[in-house]
């Protein structure tokens, strides 16, 4: 639900994905091991945070505040905020061939 035109506010959504897609692809290459790697849920206009990633601990802060900056300057800013809901445990960070990666259910 959004406050002005609900597909302003799904399209400026898709855009958020897209980015966070690029941003999580950059900010996950580049571990050695399993301690390089940390699982954050950015809180932004567009992610109420429950979207775990695993990223390369030298890298959360440029992805989290690169997500939060097209978030404050996108029209996300005309959606409706809802509470955050309780969000599941996230899954824990693995460096797998490189790149930083939520582990699966079973590992």
């Amino acid at each position: 639900m959004c406050a002005n035109d609900p597909a302003t506010c799904n399209n400026a959504k898709q855009a958020y994905q897209q980015l966070r897609t690029q941003l999580l692809s950059e900010s996950s290459l580049g571990c050695t091991s399993d301690a390089e790697c940390v699982v954050i849920a950015p809180i932004n206009q567009c992610d109420r945070g429950c979207q775990y990633a695993a990223v390369v601990a030298q890298f959360s802060d440029s992805f989290t505040l690169g997500l939060q900056s097209y978030a404050y300057n996108s029209e996300c800013s005309t959606c409706y905020l809802r509470a955050t809901p309780p969000c599941d445990a996230p899954a824990a960070a693995r460096c797998v061939m490189g790149q930083c990666s939520l582990a699966s259910q079973d590992q």
